[in-house]
């Protein structure tokens, strides 16, 4: 953080149901940064250069939770961003991870988002997870919060993946990123998708050519294309 810059901290009671939610909020140097609380939300106001420790402590229970806070005098800014790759291939349902370097490495603000040119070939996540869904090429830039500086990879997607069986020449396929389930070639398909304990989950129609499902959490879930059943597993 930078002198003069105000951040806020969230605070979270592990216990959906309990009585007692209030805390007390202390900064352990009120030098160098000093605290203040509404409700469930923390602000941090910094006062001078150096180092703090913010901890909250719940009434009940005085159980607590810490955040280090460092403070510069001014801010550093970034001058650049650059890829650990410049272009890849993947599988259709591949993953590949890209990670992104800020420069300079002591950068205040080092966060970066990321985008994909082309979001029927691949996906990125926010940690720069790639997915790959149909073949083709797509771009995924990198561009840092501070400063807008961008930084590319070319993706290049191949036909090759696991097929759903006996779903005739359609060459449908399924496949996951995060709690997302893709569906890729199923046009015109119905999808129906079940929990392990045989809840009905959702149901797509007319599907599209590439199209995502959401999940609601990790686990074992039932896929069904057409009659056509499939077991899929969420990590």
């Amino acid at each position: 953080m930078v002198v003069g810059t105000p951040e806020v901290l969230l605070v979270t009671i592990n216990s959906s149901d309990a009585t007692d939610r209030s805390y007390s909020v202390v900064s352990s140097d009120s030098t160098v940064a000093t605290v203040s609380s509404t409700d469930m939300v923390v602000t941090v106001t910094t006062i001078a250069a150096g180092s703090t420790s913010i901890t909250v402590t719940t009434t009940d229970g005085a159980k607590t939770a810490t955040c280090q806070v460092s403070v510069s005098a001014t801010a550093t800014a970034v001058t650049g961003v650059s890829l650990d790759k410049s272009s890849i291939t993947i599988n259709r349902g591949a993953r590949q991870m890209l990670t992104a370097t800020v420069a300079p490495a002591d950068a205040t603000n080092q966060d970066v988002t990321w985008s994909s040119s082309d979001e029927t070939i691949a996906i990125v996540s926010n940690s720069g997870l790639v997915t790959g869904l149909t073949k083709g090429t797509a771009v995924i830039v990198a561009t840092t919060v501070d400063g807008g500086f961008t930084a590319t990879c070319t993706i290049t997607v191949r036909k090759e993946s696991i097929d759903v069986d006996n779903l005739s020449a359609d060459d449908v396929n399924l496949f996951t990123s995060d709690l997302t389930l893709y569906t890729v070639g199923a046009q015109n398909h119905t999808a129906i998708v079940y929990s392990a304990t045989g809840q009905q989950i959702s149901q797509i129609n007319d599907l599209q050519p590439t199209h995502s499902i959401s999940l609601p959490q990790s686990g074992l879930y039932i896929v069904i294309i057409d009659n056509i059943i499939t077991k899929i597993l969420i990590h």
